[in-house]
């Protein structure tokens, strides 16, 4: 999510297609779309749907699934809020 939102965003500004708003640049852009990761609802539907399923090892796919993508959530919530944190006070002074 990371690579797509930032990449199509940064192609559509630099062709003219979008606007970046006043104060946001390149470095408040990578933190916006490091926040991108967060949405899990899509992620935790597909593996229902591909482990339910499936006995004996299913369930513990399952839960591994779920496990990494919740993980992967909280991960791309904090670097998204560090990133953040860190460019928005370097353009406030």
């Amino acid at each position: 999510k990371l690579i797509g939102i930032f990449s199509f965003t940064w192609l559509s500004v630099k062709t003219g297609l979008l606007t970046m708003p006043e104060k946001m640049n390149n470095r408040s852009l990578f933190g916006t779309s490091l926040l991108g990761g967060i949405g899990f609802t899509v992620s935790l539907f597909i593996a229902n749907l591909s482990y339910a399923n499936l006995s004996g090892t299913g369930s513990t796919l399952l839960n591994q699934a779920k496990l990494g993508i919740i993980s992967g959530s909280i991960f791309a919530g904090i670097c998204g809020y560090l990133v953040l944190r860190k460019v928005l006070k370097n353009n406030n002074p």
